[in-house]
């Protein structure tokens, strides 16, 4: 017994080391995409909307590829059906060149796909802009744009025999592709890439015996040279969702071997002293080969396999707190670790229905309590001795589903 508490007083004090180390950033949730479940879907941004267009539909049999087109605007958190694509279209890549967005690679349920599908931002519609290389035949690569190029790396070939390590580069007015230098580290698949100052970085992914990866690349194409840099800090992961913000990059949601588990954990990149920062946990249950856009600051993640809410959507922002300025309240939760009862105290004035949700280590919902609040300070309890011990975050969340606070706690 003793043992016992020895080892739950180092980890308690494990938990408030991490609580207090981890920086932390805005999550909010948003209005749902409302196409059909998928994953493997593409996106982009272009001015102040964000994009989504094909994926591979999921809990809607039968299965199959879908190439509708979807336009999100977060000024008034509304979706747009736009015109469809050439053709259905998952496991691709985009990238951005002047007033077009090229979607290409990836498959549908006839074949690969070899044209190049380009939709023009001043036009508003899709054509069809040649087709690629034999060798850029390929699903699941990472796709980028940097100085008027487009570029394309890693990946599936179409044998599916191996796995790839190659980069392409496109230029537009010529038509033309180019081999550039390899990447350098293992071959791989469902990776994720950001860029920051005209420098691509690529990490994380699938290689052999389907291991997942944890290293990060850099690739200048002013030099046409690649640099290994800090590896992830935290598990190895694969299908995650890379996007920049400002002069950082940032990794979140993904998974490890078999789909299990999911990551709640966004990291986030300085390439200024090759450093990664944790940051605080998602409030909800991830998804695996979701899509991101980022609009003025701010990231949006949408889509992916996700069997709990599979067309959620999020906004993430950098900052200095962990929800939503706009709606949130101090609360404090004791004692903690708990054995029974669980004190939650809120000390704001706002007055309501409020629902506070228990997500276990696998993202899994374990406890769902509902109250009105009707006291500008109020204490809520919860039994929690229905739970077995370790680590869980809770959410507090408002009639209209805004996250107002998001914990953590130690059951024991």
């Amino acid at each position: 017994m003793k043992t016992k508490n020895t080892c739950w007083g180092i980890i308690f004090i494990w938990l408030i080391c991490v609580s207090t180390s981890f920086s932390q950033g805005i999550w909010e949730q948003r209005a749902n995409f409302p196409g059909v479940n998928r994953s493997e879907a593409m996106s982009f941004s272009i001015g102040d909307h964000g994009y989504v267009c094909g994926g591979m539909k999921f809990q809607s049999p039968p299965w199959g590829y879908v190439g509708d087109f979807y336009s999100y605007d977060p000024a008034t958190d509304f979706w747009e059906q736009l015109p469809d694509l050439p053709n259905p279209i998952s496991q691709g890549v985009t990238f951005t060149i002047g007033t077009k967005v090229y979607c290409l690679t990836g498959q549908n349920s006839n074949s690969f796909i070899t044209d190049i599908m380009a939709w023009d931002t001043v036009t508003h519609n899709w054509s069809l802009d040649g087709v690629i290389p034999i060798e850029l035949e390929r699903i699941r690569a990472v796709g980028f744009s940097i100085g008027g190029k487009g570029y394309i790396a890693t990946g599936i070939p179409t044998d599916q025999s191996q796995m790839l390590n190659d980069l392409w580069e496109y230029d537009p007015p010529t038509n033309m592709w180019t081999r550039k230098a390899d990447l350098p580290g293992p071959v791989r698949y469902d990776a994720s890439c950001f860029v920051i100052n005209n420098k691509a970085y690529i990490s994380s992914g699938f290689t052999h015996f389907a291991n997942s990866l944890k290293d990060l690349w850099e690739y200048d194409p002013s030099s046409n040279t690649w640099n290994e840099k800090a590896s992830l800090p935290d598990s190895a992961r694969h299908g995650a969702v890379g996007f920049s913000i400002g002069s950082c990059g940032y990794l979140t949601w993904g998974a490890g071997y078999n789909e299990n588990p999911l990551y709640r954990r966004t990291l986030q990149y300085n390439p200024g002293i090759n450093s990664w920062t944790e940051l605080e946990l998602f409030p909800s249950v991830p998804s695996i080969y979701a899509r991101c856009f980022v609009i003025n600051s701010t990231a949006y993640l949408t889509t992916g396999l996700n069997c709990y809410s599979p067309n959620s959507s999020w906004s993430f922002s950098p900052g200095n707190v962990g929800i939503n300025n706009k709606t949130a309240f101090f609360s404090s939760i004791y004692p903690n670790p708990v054995k029974k009862d669980l004190n939650v105290i809120l000390k704001k004035n706002y007055n309501g229905h409020l629902s506070i949700s228990i997500f276990d280590e696998t993202g899994r919902v374990t406890l769902i309590h509902q109250f009105e609040k009707y006291l500008d300070m109020f204490t809520a309890t919860i039994d929690c001795s229905s739970l077995q011990d370790g680590f869980y975050l809770m959410t507090i969340k408002n009639n209209s589903g805004d996250c107002l606070y998001y914990g953590k706690f130690v059951k024991r």
